[in-house]
């Protein structure tokens, strides 16, 4: 059995997941290249202060890498076992940092949650927040990604080593289709790129002979992720690739035939994405036309009624025959002004009628009128889901014409 040491975000340490007969040793995250490399405080963070103040709020792991990252602890921990593989990548240099002379922490999300609970004799308070990409100049990347590089290079092999390049991605892969991150998000992912790819460069060359396991193209993430939803939680896809990577790679090949294979791999990769892209196009746009063809079966069934076929006018009286009591929803699209004419042209009892269709979105009072009400129509024929709730469930326009 191989075993890892696994420096970097949780990419890197999930990919390994994937294949068989390995294990990992050491693993450490959440730490900023520059916050590796800083000096070291006068005061020093225990993990039983963490565990006191913070309680559950996160795990073991998670405690133990902010204090790594606090005590300037990090290389002792990650080189405290000797592996057969180290795996590497950067992009925890994304993350903003706190500043205190020559003290340097990691501002990840988490510790800023955190940060009113630590104790204060560790004095976070008088810490300074610095952009990665504003407040550190490429000479200080330059001189820390050295530093890192040569402190591996003293524990392994280049070829013990894998630098595995990943990035942010803009997309991600839902139950209805391909999505885009918010604006902001984007902005952010296109930002840390830029600089993580300049990093990447500076190890590809102080690392020069390692294995690296390159990002493929049209890399998509994916909501149901077991982390969340995030620009770095992939769809299986990615994390099937790199497994198969991490095998080439144990396979201890020749270079040059590893790499092809690395390469073959990469191209099918991204060749799989891409089809999933186009895939899920095809199958939002064959709903889309779906939705189009009830709106224009609706169209030609109420037109129907001015040549004598009458189904909406017979639903109609049906109605008022039974004295049903209806709720429209969606009453403010075409079909919906439709429906409404005809329920107030036969005098049918209108419970209510709202121009939205999520049942959540109603307040108590309507919600009751939906259960009292003989009928619950959705005049949205574009739609493809009926809203239901306890029970309560909507027939579509389009239906009560069939």
């Amino acid at each position: 059995m191989k075993s890892f040491n696994v420096m970097g975000d949780c990419v890197s340490r999930d990919i390994l997941q994937f294949v068989g007969g390995v294990k990992v040793l050491q693993y450490h995250a959440f730490s900023s290249p520059v916050s590796i490399c800083s000096g070291k405080s006068n005061n020093i963070m225990s993990l039983e202060d963490l565990n006191q103040n913070i309680g559950k709020e996160y795990s073991g792991f998670v405690k133990r890498c902010i204090m790594f990252d606090f005590n300037k602890s990090v290389m002792d921990y990650i080189f405290g076992k000797k592996s057969d593989y180290f795996v590497l990548d950067i992009l925890d240099a994304r993350h903003p940092l706190l500043i205190n002379g020559n003290h340097c922490i990691t501002l990840t999300n988490r510790m800023r949650k955190i940060m009113p609970l630590i104790p204060q004799h560790y004095r976070l308070t008088e810490y300074q927040e610095w952009s990665p990409f504003l407040n550190v100049s490429m000479e200080q990347w330059k001189e820390c990604i050295g530093r890192i590089a040569g402190e591996i290079c003293r524990h392994y092999t280049v070829n013990q080593i894998i630098l595995n390049v990943h990035y942010g991605v803009t997309q991600y892969v839902s139950e209805t289709g391909i999505k885009n991150f918010s604006t902001s998000t984007t902005d952010n992912v296109r930002q840390y790129n830029a600089l993580v790819k300049e990093l990447f460069r500076m190890l590809r060359t102080e690392l020069d002979g390692c294995h690296v396991v390159d990002f493929p193209d049209h890399t998509m993430a994916i909501t149901g992720h077991r982390w969340g939803l995030a620009p770095l939680h992939y769809h299986d896809i990615y994390y099937d690739y790199g497994a198969e990577a991490i095998e080439v790679i144990l396979r201890e090949l020749p270079y040059e035939e590893e790499r092809a294979q690395l390469e073959r791999l990469k191209a099918d990769c991204s060749a799989k994405f891409e089809l999933l892209k186009t895939k899920k196009k095809l199958e939002a746009a064959q709903r889309k036309l779906k939705w189009f063809r009830n709106a224009l079966d609706f169209a030609e069934a109420h037109a129907s009624d001015l040549y004598g076929d009458e189904k909406f006018s017979r639903w109609l009286s049906k109605c008022k025959k039974n004295n049903y009591r209806v709720v429209v929803l969606k009453c403010e699209c075409a079909a919906g002004r439709i429906l409404l004419n005809g329920l107030r042209k036969y005098s049918i009892d209108i419970a209510f009628s709202t121009k939205d269709e999520d049942f959540s979105k109603m307040s108590e009072e309507q919600f009751a009128l939906c259960r009292e009400a003989d009928v619950v129509i959705s005049a949205n024929v574009h739609s493809n889901m009926l809203p239901d709730r306890e029970g309560i469930r909507a027939i579509s326009v389009y239906d009560v014409l069939k």
